[in-house]
């Protein structure tokens, strides 16, 4: 969840060559780890030596590549450096990424009339986690521009910024890295991010390198302002159940390119959960490991035709990749 196992890429090989000019002319050593770093390295390692970790060979085929993906994050927490794990082949292979595509997102965000008052400061990166930087633009990252197009796409659609939201609940949270942009567009509510437990402690560990103080569930939920990493559906099941989530005016359902790279089963699970939620902002592929994905986003929005008005198209710079946004239109 929160990754892409199969996202297209534009022109590989040219972003290949962009990825090493990146290294040659910006890239830059780590400084000797303080006693601050050791300590959360030491505080992550701990948690997830208490995770059982999944038998990969008992487990059925159609979820191998998620169980690999998790042990693969697992034992590089436990025995690589934590401070570059920007850089780690498992990282690189499915969240981050340093497109050409990702210079035209930076040219739309460029011309945005709020360029200088609020993307440029949001999308300036950090070192936590040692990112690589975006050779067309080195003071950010090709994943957190990425996540910035996609969050301007929204608001220009949903006529609503991202910090009048009350409630953020992100399927599959990647490292982080989107949690953090939100923040830094000045979000101050309750940020629900659901993930494996393995990259879980990922995004806790990023999070917490930034100054984030992760919470801890406790029921009710309400007025709780915070960011929640969970793992646990049954959690995830209390909060929706406990909250009175009528009170909150905007809560918004984000997922990019990871409910559609759940199993169909799971995905209703989450999806049925939703009713409440007035704002979506999905990205999804056409298709992941047989799935028709183009066609079961088609016939989950009619379950909200009424209610909601959904804007749903081909990503133009991404190939198979696609929006389904929607705002609730205050009928039904």
């Amino acid at each position: 969840m929160g990754r892409s196992m199969c996202r297209n890429k534009l022109s590989p090989y040219l972003s290949n060559i962009l990825s090493k000019l990146s290294v040659a002319l910006f890239d830059r050593k780590l400084d000797p780890i303080t006693e601050k770093e050791q300590e959360l390295i030491n505080e992550i390692r701990a948690k997830i030596s208490c995770i059982k970790s999944v038998n990969y060979e008992a487990t059925p085929d159609a979820d191998k590549v998620w169980v690999d993906f998790v042990n693969r994050i697992r034992h590089s927490i436990m025995t690589e450096d934590l401070r570059n794990f920007l850089r780690w082949d498992i990282i690189k292979e499915s969240m981050t990424s340093s497109g050409l595509s990702h210079l035209i997102d930076l040219l739309i965000l460029r011309l945005n009339h709020r360029w200088k008052s609020c993307w440029k400061s949001a999308t300036e990166e950090s070192s936590a986690g040692n990112p690589l930087p975006y050779f067309f633009y080195p003071r950010s990252s090709g994943v957190l521009i990425q996540h910035a197009a996609n969050i301007n796409y929204f608001e220009n659609l949903a006529g609503k910024q991202i910090n009048e939201m009350d409630i953020i609940f992100e399927f599959g949270g990647g490292y982080g890295s989107m949690c953090r942009l939100i923040h830094n567009l000045g979000f101050n509510g309750i940020y629900l991010i659901f993930d494996f437990p393995e990259v879980s402690m990922l995004q806790q560990y990023f999070l917490k390198s930034l100054g984030f103080s992760i919470s801890k569930y406790s029921s009710p939920l309400i007025h709780k302002k915070g960011v929640y990493c969970l793992s646990d559906k049954k959690i995830l099941e209390k909060i929706f159940s406990s909250m009175p989530m009528d009170s909150f005016k905007n809560k918004l359902f984000l997922a990019t390119w990871s409910i559609s790279e759940t199993p169909i089963h799971f995905r209703q699970e989450i999806l049925k959960s939703l009713s409440t939620f007035s704002n979506f902002l999905i990205v999804y592929q056409n298709n992941f490991a047989g799935i028709d994905n183009l066609r079961y986003f088609n016939n989950w929005i009619q379950s909200y035709e009424s209610a909601m008005h959904w804007h749903h198209c081909q990503m133009k710079y991404k190939p198979g990749s696609n929006y389904l946004i929607g705002v609730h239109n205050g009928n039904g």
